[in-house]
């Protein structure tokens, strides 16, 4: 603080008197400060919107990445649950293995295949996916031996009507979770 004269009547401080020339430099000052902070302040908005422009569309990009990798894991699924509902049939329908028995170690291959890989891609995809494939793989590995299981008299017994509706149940809810992990994609 710069005390110029001190006035003994009011025993305060005067500011220093400004001579015009103080005042064009005080203005010229500012001038110069907006002239320099002006475009730094468009630089720094321009920044700012670059940046958030970059954060949205990575977001997005991953968004969009994570939503196709469903996509491609549901249309896969689907397609296996469909075989596996063909090897079910022709299994409990169409074989029996007395004089089969290749073609019986074939479907036995081919439904374990089915089930992993059913299995292992609904565990890519949110809610209500995980849950269904690893129900579908329990009621596999509990009823697929009993799927073939016949009396005497040639007819299915209960064991094998029981082990083909509960798979082919398990196959219907795991296409319905499917179809719901499908449905909640953007």
């Amino acid at each position: 603080l710069v005390r110029s004269r001190i006035s003994p009547e009011l025993d305060t401080i005067d500011p220093p008197a400004r001579s015009r020339d103080d005042r064009r430099t005080a203005f010229a000052i500012y001038h110069v400060g907006a002239l320099i902070v002006a475009p730094l302040f468009v630089a720094l908005i321009s920044l700012v919107v670059a940046v958030t422009a970059l954060a949205y569309n990575t977001w997005r990009n991953e968004t969009t990445e994570e939503q196709r990798n469903v996509r491609h894991a549901s249309f896969r699924v689907l397609e296996s649950l469909g075989e596996l509902q063909q090897v079910v049939d022709f299994r409990y329908y169409y074989l029996p293995f007395g004089e089969h028995a290749g073609a019986e170690g074939e479907l036995r291959i081919s439904g374990f295949g089915h089930v992993a890989m059913i299995r292992d891609l609904t565990m890519l995809m949110p809610e209500p996916g995980p849950s269904a494939g690893e129900e579908l793989h329990r009621q596999w590995l509990e009823r697929f031996g009993a799927l073939d299981d016949l009396q005497e008299s040639g007819s299915h017994t209960a064991a094998a009507t029981a082990a083909e509706r509960e798979i082919t149940r398990a196959i219907a809810e795991t296409r319905e979770a499917v179809l719901e992990v499908l449905q909640r994609l953007d």
